[in-house]
């Protein structure tokens, strides 16, 4: 990770020099990235501003919203402790999207990470009705109903009630074709402990 943050550095410098839009905007989105994972939110949220701000000379409102909504995804889910920064962000990114011609499915990731945000904030009730609704809501849209069914899983066994989350664990895990590699992302989710190794693995 050290390595990481350092070529990260070098690249936002190098970026500074450069000084285009398009150069600024990518280092400071790999640098957000970086310290999100680092567990450093502080700065995460400092550099993803960076990106918006060197986003927003390229005029392209729609993926601006997508870039806000991206960037507060990587950050919570990278660094939960950072929810309430990136609930900001993603509610400022799902009314940049509404006024825009975003998709619905644009729209139904960015409301997928402000239930993701309530889990992480422990208004479980919340995210599970939330992931629910989303995933009822967009049935042909496969990767969003697996991330709904898997926040939805987290959120009940939060609940207390690992029994009714078991089906939904097992519908993502058939569904996602990712599945194997958002599993190492996400074991950091606390609420998912206690039932990773009985229904997924």
């Amino acid at each position: 990770m050290v390595a990481c943050q350092a070529l990260a550095t070098h690249l936002l410098t190098a970026a500074e020099q450069l000084g285009t839009p398009r150069a600024l905007r990518a280092a400071a989105w790999n640098g957000a990235t970086v310290a999100a994972l680092a567990g450093d939110g502080r700065q995460a949220a400092a550099l993803a501003e960076r990106a918006l701000a060197a986003h927003a000379l390229l005029d392209a409102p729609r993926s601006t919203g997508r870039l806000r909504a991206r960037l507060a995804a990587n950050l919570q889910r990278a660094s939960p402790a950072a929810h309430g920064q990136a609930r900001t962000m993603l509610l400022q990114a799902h009314a940049e999207l509404g006024a825009t011609a975003a998709s619905a499915v644009d729209l139904a990731y960015c409301q997928l990470e402000l239930a993701r945000s309530d889990l992480l904030a422990r208004h479980a009730g919340s995210a599970a009705h939330r992931a629910q609704e989303l995933a009822a809501r967009h049935p042909d849209a496969g990767n969003l109903v697996a991330d709904a069914e898997l926040l939805h899983a987290e959120a009940l066994c939060a609940l207390g009630e690992p029994q009714r989350a078991r089906p939904r664990w097992r519908g993502w895990a058939s569904n996602s074709a990712g599945w194997k590699r958002q599993l190492e992302l996400r074991r950091h989710s606390r609420t998912a402990v206690g039932c990773w190794s009985n229904w997924v693995i």
